[in-house]
């Protein structure tokens, strides 16, 4: 683990027993081949672009603030739309999640623990956004 080297190399210089604050980010992005409320997203996710209350929809996103004991995580996601190689005409969609999960006032001699717990974290959130065909898809792929 590099970080865990990083700490270890700045351990006697920094001035301080505690991290301030501890993160990981992760951004996944998913090429949802169609529409992603059909199934590349969890449902809760994409509930409006279920209604049909929008014809076309051009641009989607959300953001969810959680604050949990000693930190939180913010979720932020949406669609992203992309050109393939042909022009602008091949549009495609990707729905893209970015996670940023925190802990505060961590000890520096528990940076491993606390790092293990944020990457857990963030891991089941990921797996919480996903719809069937998404899981359908990364299955196929082991």
């Amino acid at each position: 683990r590099r970080v865990l080297q990083l700490v270890s190399a700045v351990e006697e210089i920094i001035e301080s027993d505690v991290w301030t604050r501890v993160g990981l980010r992760y951004i996944n992005a998913i090429d949802v081949h169609g529409d992603p409320a059909e199934g590349w997203v969890n449902d809760a996710l994409v509930g409006p672009l279920q209604s049909d209350a929008f014809a076309v929809v051009s641009d989607y996103s959300g953001r969810i603030a959680s604050a949990v004991d000693g930190g939180g995580c913010l979720l932020q996601h949406g669609l992203r739309f992309n050109e393939d190689q042909s022009g602008a005409e091949n549009q495609y969609m990707t729905y893209v999640f970015d996670f940023d999960v925190y802990r505060n006032e961590v000890a520096v001699q528990d940076t491993a623990a606390a790092l293990d717990d944020i990457h857990a974290q963030a891991f089941n959130l990921f797996d919480w956004c996903l719809g069937p065909k998404a899981r359908e898809q990364l299955s196929a792929t082991k």
